[in-house]
């Protein structure tokens, strides 16, 4: 069953459009506004929605901009960011999601080769807990393969994923998980992939959210 995220009056401006956040401790959901202009409407059938256990007590944060690269391009960059409130028990694979907006999943629906290449060019970094008894975090690149999590799309919720190792100690508080992540536009049209205009002449929704695999997302 789709659970839909409650609303909370909270909007936030940056240097461009302005982003219009609403958010609830488990499920956060924001809009890129860009100033185009579209006549079509168009609305995802597939959510986000977290099932949580170990990672159901704790506060997040989504937010995300739209700003002008050196060559003129549009770069959308998103960032989202869970502190959990209560410690996190050993055997937990976290995970991350990012559900990204229609119109780009349209570009990648029933393509597994254009969905390796959105992946491959995304840049950002990635935030996540110490496996250690002294606690803290560690960043790395989001493309990065030594470090022991995953990056995957999942089409079906139109989602960018980050698996997590499983957790070999129990982790205190004081610990986060977040992703940093820019989408290019000019990257994404070398490789094939077009970013339309929003389909309601406004933004560019988006979703994130923190479960762990034994619920999975659905």
């Amino acid at each position: 069953m789709i659970q839909q995220p409650h609303r909370l009056s909270s909007n936030s401006t940056i240097n461009g459009p302005q982003v219009n956040l609403t958010n609830n401790e488990k499920n956060d959901e924001t809009d890129l506004n860009e100033p185009v202009n579209s006549e079509s409407n168009q609305k995802s059938t597939n959510q986000i929605s977290p099932r949580l256990l170990d990672l159901d007590v704790g506060t997040s944060t989504l937010t995300g901009s739209y700003t002008t690269g050196a060559c003129g391009q549009g770069i959308t960059t998103i960032h989202y960011k869970y502190v959990p409130l209560v410690a996190v028990g050993l055997n937990t694979v976290p995970i991350l999601a990012i559900q990204i907006p229609p119109e780009i999943a349209a570009q990648l629906a029933g393509n597994t080769a254009k969905q390796t290449l959105f992946l491959k060019n995304l840049t950002g970094n990635v935030t996540y807990p110490t496996q250690s008894i002294l606690g803290g975090t560690s960043t790395a690149s989001i493309q990065a393969t030594d470090k022991g999590f995953t990056l995957t799309y999942n089409e079906s919720l139109s989602a960018v994923v980050i698996t997590f190792p499983k957790t070999g100690l129990s982790l205190g508080l004081l610990i986060e998980w977040s992703l940093n992540m820019a989408i290019d536009t000019v990257a994404l049209y070398k490789n094939g992939i077009i970013i339309p205009p929003a389909a309601n002449g406004a933004n560019y929704p988006i979703k994130g959210t923190m479960t762990s695999a034994r619920k999975g997302l659905i």
